[in-house]
């Protein structure tokens, strides 16, 4: 791995990129082992080294606000509800996805994430949210 690694950063490839291969290679491995194709004595010692850290970069409240008003007059009529929820939680798209409705807590302001990057977790979310929530859930109920 160390070679590979010396060559990749050779070719050119930041230690970022190369860092996101050996951690696919590492979950892999992980897999291999626990489909029994390899023991786990035999699992390689991926290491990988230090990389810059990147700025974090936020969207400025114009742009969100552009981006809930663009998904508000989309075709999908549930698309301003993922946006809403992806602006006020900074969740994963796949757990947007999965949210189900007996897993959203108003007045705790808390959805539950049942598989998450981590494994499941309470995600916190704003007042704001909560109140969006309670009341598209109430009108769907009215809906039906």
């Amino acid at each position: 791995m160390q070679h590979y690694t010396r060559q990749r950063l050779d070719e050119g490839a930041k230690q970022a990129s190369v860092n996101r291969e050996l951690s696919t290679l590492s979950h892999l491995m992980s897999w291999a082992v626990e489909w029994k194709w390899i023991k786990d004595s035999e699992r390689p010692n991926v290491v990988k080294d230090e990389e810059l850290r990147k700025r974090i970069v936020i969207l400025r409240s114009e742009h969100a606000e552009a981006l809930y008003r663009g998904a508000v007059a989309d075709q999908d009529a549930d698309l301003w509800l993922f946006v809403a929820i992806g602006l006020n939680t900074a969740m994963r798209h796949s757990e947007i996805a999965r949210i189900l409705w007996q897993g959203i807590v108003t007045d705790r302001r808390r959805i539950h994430v049942p598989k998450a990057k981590a494994g499941q977790r309470e995600q916190p979310i704003t007042a704001s949210l909560a109140n969006i929530l309670a009341e598209e859930r109430k009108r769907r109920k009215d809906d039906k």
